[in-house]
């Protein structure tokens, strides 16, 4: 689909930190698995859009303007 499409993959992970506050590194490390994964499963960055959850600022705001 890469070829033919704008394809966004979103790491998700603030939820994450809800469990795992006291302990960022784990969830860091578990983000570049992830990523990994993705690379490994064939998604090529120079075609599409990973995108990490945590470091949108938009996905916050609109969660607190839902809620």
């Amino acid at each position: 689909m890469q070829n033919d499409y704008d394809c966004y993959f979103l790491i998700a992970n603030i939820q994450a930190f809800t469990t795992r506050m006291d302990r960022p590194g784990e969830v860091h490390q578990n983000v570049m698995e992830v990523m990994l994964d993705y690379l490994a499963a064939g998604i090529d960055p120079e075609k599409s859009t990973i995108c990490i959850q945590s470091e949108i600022t938009a996905i916050a705001e609109l969660t607190i303007f839902l809620a």
